[in-house]
């Protein structure tokens, strides 16, 4: 899912993006933000799943 979101933003050449997730999706718009810094500026990370620690499960909380 998460490549599917990065396409989108690369083939459509979209930057200052905000992505919007909740839950799984609340993660997958963070990390692909972290993929994609110059694409996208913003990001509403809803009730994300818990991650086991890591980069990304410190960016959710």
């Amino acid at each position: 899912m998460r490549a599917g979101v990065e396409r989108l933003l690369t083939e459509l050449d979209l930057h200052d993006v905000t992505l919007v997730g909740e839950s799984l999706g609340g993660v997958l718009a963070l990390t692909a933000a972290a993929d994609l810094p110059e694409r996208v500026r913003r990001v509403v990370s809803v009730k994300p799943v818990r991650l086991p620690p890591g980069p990304v499960s410190s960016l959710a909380w």
